[in-house]
């Protein structure tokens, strides 16, 4: 993404245009808005047209822009012991849109969800290497983490 960033912008900032989210990680914000204030970098993003803007901040969280101005932030699962953050961004990518997938129309508070989802999924790809935790994890737990971090939010109905 940085390529595209510095040396593509403006071909980057056409394909914005087309989108209805953009779905970034927090560096990549600052480096495409050229200010690492999270709120004015997501600002920035969305007067291009999309309609949300989610800024994943890796163990801090990730952050939901409107056009609307509002903003909701989801925060992380705390666990016990990180052995690899890698892929982390893109379990919750695929927690996030795997979640989506199954609603027809979805409004603000289903992205909200979504994001709650994309967390716990995220939880589970850090304590292991690759997908090793992935693949035995049990809906179960599943459930358990996503109810602890939704319980730490406030979702606006």
């Amino acid at each position: 993404m940085n390529h595209w960033i510095l040396e593509k912008k403006e071909t980057l900032v056409e394909v914005i245009k087309k989108i209805n989210v953009i779905f970034i990680n927090k560096t990549e914000a600052s480096l495409i808005s050229e200010n690492s204030d999270i709120d004015i970098a997501a600002k920035y993003l969305l007067e291009y047209g999309p309609d949300l803007c989610i800024i994943k901040d890796g163990k801090i969280g990730s952050y939901m822009y409107t056009k609307d101005e509002e903003m909701f932030f989801c925060p992380t699962y705390n666990i016990d012991r990180l052995v690899d953050p890698t892929g982390a961004g893109d379990s919750f990518a695929g927690g996030f849109f795997g979640y989506l997938s199954n609603i027809t129309n979805p409004k603000k508070e289903d992205f909200q969800e979504a994001m709650i989802y994309g967390s716990t999924i995220a939880s589970f790809t850090i304590e292991g290497f690759g997908i090793e935790n992935l693949l035995k994890v049990e809906k179960e737990k599943i459930n358990y983490r996503f109810k602890k971090i939704k319980s730490k939010v406030n979702l606006e109905q």
